[in-house]
């Protein structure tokens, strides 16, 4: 497992981590289980992953399923 630099602040920020760090593949499987997991309710995190899915580094794959892009032009500087 990779060290992180500073502990997420955003909800945002704790979903990407989340994903990057513990999901299997980077891929969310399960809302409920996420939410539970993130402390949020899981209309928070639909909302969170829509947005992150209009900006590009996530990706649905089906219901209830997200994968993380880790090559996303959000992250190249």
């Amino acid at each position: 497992m990779a060290a992180i630099d500073a502990a997420p602040a955003s909800l945002t920020e704790r979903v990407i981590s989340y994903m990057k760090y513990k999901c299997h593949d980077q891929t969310l499987k399960g809302i409920e289980q996420a939410a539970f997991h993130l402390h949020c309710s899981a209309r928070q995190l639909q909302r969170i992953l829509n947005r992150s899915e209009a900006a590009g580094f996530v990706i649905k794959l089906g219901k209830g399923t997200y994968k993380f892009v880790e090559d996303s032009e959000c992250f190249k500087k």
